[in-house]
């Protein structure tokens, strides 16, 4: 009968740390937005708020470098001041190799058919 109960109390011990990890990445999250929330009120430039949520982010992520893409509909740029500690090359290879797929498989096939139709 023991062992069948220490099993269970491994099993919430692995619930309590898995619950514990969700916790900390909201709080996490939720101080992002604070400590946005805060500087957006004094930038006015969309560049400049996405400068400051790259910089907020590496902080709480710990990361020694990244960037911000940003995309309009028809093409994606870095805005200045959005990329840290990476080379411009490296950035614009992973765009297309890695972040570019990944936004075309998010696009439906209707939207595919329809820019087929409007000629775009």
């Amino acid at each position: 009968m023991m062992p069948v109960r220490q099993l269970e109390l491994e099993l919430e011990r692995r619930k309590v740390a898995s619950l514990t990890g969700e916790l900390l990445t909201v709080y996490e999250e939720l101080s992002l937005l604070y400590s946005l929330g805060s500087q957006m009120a004094r930038l006015v430039d969309e560049d400049q708020i996405a400068a400051a949520a790259l910089r907020e982010a590496m902080e709480i992520l710990r990361t020694d470098c990244g960037w911000v893409v940003s995309w309009d509909g028809e093409s994606s740029r870095v805005p200045a001041g959005c990329r840290v500690a990476i080379d411009a090359q490296t950035v614009d290879y992973i765009n297309h190799a890695v972040l570019e797929p990944l936004r075309l498989r998010g696009r439906s096939k209707p939207c595919h058919t329809l820019s087929a139709m409007n000629g775009t």
